[in-house]
């Protein structure tokens, strides 16, 4: 890891590393619009002159999170304050909060731009698929199988040979088949049913269609292979066990329409190394990291009140967490075998962290340092 401190890069404003965090898209108009970007980026950052509340702090703290996501310092900059905004408002004197906004925006502004104007090749259906009406009469139909076809590629048509409208993939339809590397759903799908990928041991990525409400429970679940998931926008929960024993997933980005991760959702996903939850999740199960040997920091969002038995069993990875305020309960064992947990930082004050009830064999919180917002005040 490059060992730039973030007030050294603040005080620097070193454009090359702006311009290598804010590497483009390569598109036929991509530099002019990244030139633009770089400027504005520079302009913004010479607007961070002020005083850092607690240096020392943020250093550690985006330091963390920038090993976790294996990008670069700016892009944990990003990560930093697009979700952890309750941190580093106790951390950053707020016209440097607001600067740094700026900076991201410009960039983020300019990465949707150029990724609008990428060329993307059509993609072509899958033949051979198996499919059933959904209920007599109703035009639609259901995938139910891979019958003869052969692409390790698969993907979904919007309608069936008899012309009707796929709006789901049923039960248990592509379970156990071995050779799939991929599969993309159509726009207009509606919901995918228990199990439909269970087992498919070379599935590496899955794209699913905006339109998709519904994800039902272990729909991945022995999927080792799986690396990248597009999850829905319109999805509300993540279903009990829907990643259970995927161990090959090592990323994955939560819609923030969700709103609960239900139990053991992620249980033994053991490369998973981070994990963006949006403010919209008010609820995680038991056991829905359980055993996720190598996730290092997670946040978890204001509006969550109990750290359920079993969470964050056997995470033995993790250094750092993030804990609201609004939590009150934390469970038995939410926290076993965390043997590395280091650092917790809580939004609230040493005295509501007190009254948090603490189930048994939650030993690791014993040893860890706490840190609140007061710490970081002038």
């Amino acid at each position: 890891m490059n060992q730039i401190t973030v007030f050294e890069w603040m005080s620097e404003i070193d454009p090359i590393l702006i311009a290598r965090a804010a590497a483009p898209v390569k598109t036929k108009r991509s530099s002019g619009i990244r030139t633009v970007v770089i400027i504005a980026a520079v302009l913004a950052a010479l607007m961070l002159v002020g005083t850092l509340a607690s240096a020392a702090m943020l250093d550690s703290y985006v330091e963390q999170r920038y090993e976790d996501y294996d990008g670069t310092l700016l892009h944990a900059l990003d990560i930093v304050l697009t979700q952890d905004d309750n941190v580093v408002s106790s951390l950053l004197l707020e016209q440097n909060k607001q600067a740094l906004h700026a900076l991201f925006d410009a960039l983020r502004r300019a990465d949707r731009e150029q990724g609008e104007e990428q060329e993307t090749k059509p993609l072509v259906p899958s033949e051979g698929l198996e499919f059933k009406e959904y209920f007599p009469g109703s035009g639609t139909c259901l995938v139910t199988g891979i019958g003869t076809c052969t692409d390790t590629d698969v993907v979904i048509p919007q309608t069936n040979p008899d012309g009707y409208e796929v709006i789901g993939i049923a039960k248990n339809a592509f379970q156990g088949c071995a050779e799939i590397k991929s599969i993309t759903t159509p726009d207009g799908m509606q919901f995918i049913e228990e199990m439909a990928f269970a087992g498919c041991t070379t599935l590496e990525s899955v794209t699913i269609a905006d339109s998709v409400t519904q994800l039902s429970t272990m729909l991945f679940v022995n999927c080792e292979s799986l690396k990248t998931v597009k999850l829905p926008s319109g999805i509300t929960n993540i279903n009990w066990q829907l990643f259970s024993h995927a161990t090959g997933l090592e990323k994955i980005i939560i819609p923030d329409t969700v709103e609960s991760i239900d139990p053991y959702a992620f249980e033994h996903c053991t490369s998973l190394k981070s994990i963006e939850i949006p403010p919209s999740v008010q609820f995680i199960g038991h056991g829905a990291f359980r055993n996720c040997e190598n996730l290092t920091f997670i946040i978890l969002p204001e509006g969550i009140t109990e750290i359920k038995m079993e969470t964050f069993n056997q995470c033995n990875s993790m250094t750092g967490i993030v804990i609201p305020k609004s939590v009150t309960v934390i469970e038995q064992q939410a926290f076993w075998v965390c043997k590395n947990l280091k650092d917790i930082y809580y939004t609230g004050t040493q005295e509501e962290w007190d009254a948090i009830s603490v189930g048994s064999l939650n030993y690791e919180l014993d040893s860890v340092t706490v840190h609140f917002p007061e710490e970081s005040a002038e």
